[in-house]
């Protein structure tokens, strides 16, 4: 009897640590099992920024700006068209930036929900910024002031660093983090971001 009350306090023991080993960190640094469709983390507004692969070794970033109302879309004027909707019901939104083109004179242009940004599917990475209910409202603000106000007007390299006044879609990410007072967030080295530590000058 008593060695069956050993299994069961075993069995019970490894159920518990089995539940927490797979539940997410609530640290700064939190990850979905780098699979955001079967995970949600948060309730309410949220700032993310998530990578994924362009080809090789080389990736791009872009912002997932989560929304717990209407509040914000409509006071910086924000097309509804360009809000989303998951499985779960959340509404949300990508900010992202590439080439107007593939040719000459090639200019950063900014865009709302690029088809790879909001493919969810493709993420290696995310980041999660964790702050207070105001002060994310607040972050998302200005991250979206920033967006409105930049005039696709830099020049663009996919390799900006060898370049003095050229930019690329990691560049604009970093500046628009910057702008709102948030540092860019550091992700695995194996994972090359050109641009990304050289940002976007935006108010």
């Amino acid at each position: 009897m008593k060695t069956e009350h050993k299994l069961a306090a075993t069995l019970f023991q490894l159920l518990i640590i089995g539940l927490f080993s797979s539940c997410v960190s609530t640290g700064k640094y939190h990850y979905a099992d780098n699979n955001l469709l079967e995970h949600t983390d948060f309730a309410g507004e949220n700032i993310t920024v998530q990578i994924h692969k362009v080809f090789g070794h080389w990736y791009h970033a872009s912002i997932k700006i989560t929304l717990d109302s209407d509040e914000i879309i409509e006071k910086h004027g924000i097309d509804k068209r360009n809000i989303n909707t998951d499985t779960n019901g959340i509404k949300y939104m990508t900010l992202g930036a590439g080439s107007n083109n593939l040719l000459f004179n090639r200019r950063l242009k900014a865009e709302f929900n690029r088809p790879r940004d909001i493919n969810e599917r493709i993420k290696v990475e995310t980041y999660d910024f964790i702050y207070t209910e105001g002060d994310i409202v607040e972050k998302i603000e200005k991250i979206l002031d920033a967006f409105k106000a930049y005039s696709n007007a830099l020049r663009y390299s996919f390799f900006p660093e060898k370049s003095k006044n050229k930019f690329n879609s990691n560049s604009f990410i970093s500046g628009l983090l910057y702008s709102a007072g948030l540092e860019a967030p550091k992700f695995s080295n194996k994972y090359k971001m050109p641009g990304y530590n050289r940002p976007v000058p935006l108010p």
